[in-house]
């Protein structure tokens, strides 16, 4: 008789760990935090750059996964989307739709696991106010969408929270 063990997977414990913690955050944060905020996510690992969500109290809490929109990178026109692992400038569009399975044209949202929700972008200053850790590029933003990016003063710091956790749970960067 072969008795084969099971052997647990550390990234994956880690996860599940970091999915219960996120899921209470993001609760926390909606009951908390007025209006929206955006999130950080790790899409997969060929993606390298940062990728954001956008989460409203119209978002939903699934078991496993959370339904928000997933914004697209800043492209400058006549380019392609960066890749680079500091690129962190995203396009929220001014018009979106919540209601699923819709043919109408705007962005809809998705579904996503907790786990691939990595960081909440909002920090809490000295004076204890909660405030956004990303902010609109208004050079760049049009009348169909508003540019946004991390804070400078937040910039290392939220990069760095982003890169550690992305490596610790997911995947290792390829550049």
């Amino acid at each position: 008789m072969v008795i084969n063990y099971i052997q647990e997977d550390p990234k994956a414990v880690q996860r599940q760990e970091h999915a219960a913690t996120m899921r209470l955050l993001l609760e926390e944060t909606l009951g908390t935090f007025p209006g929206y905020f955006f999130v950080t996510l790790f899409l997969n690992q060929a993606v390298q750059r940062v990728t954001f969500g956008y989460v409203t109290r119209a978002t939903s809490f699934n078991d496993v996964r959370f339904r928000l929109h997933v914004l697209e990178p800043y492209v400058e026109p006549g380019k392609e989307a960066s890749n680079y692992f500091n690129f962190h400038s995203f396009l929220m569009p001014t018009q979106i739709c919540y209601i699923r399975n819709c043919a109408c044209p705007l962005q809809h949202t998705q579904l996503v696991e907790y786990s691939k929700i990595l960081t909440i972008c909002v920090a809490t200053t000295s004076a204890g106010n909660m405030v956004h850790t990303v902010g609109q590029i208004d050079n760049l933003s049009n009348g169909a969408n508003v540019v946004f990016q991390f804070k400078g003063n937040y910039e290392d710091q939220e990069l760095t929270r982003y890169k550690s956790l992305r490596v610790k749970l997911h995947a290792p960067y390829t550049i």
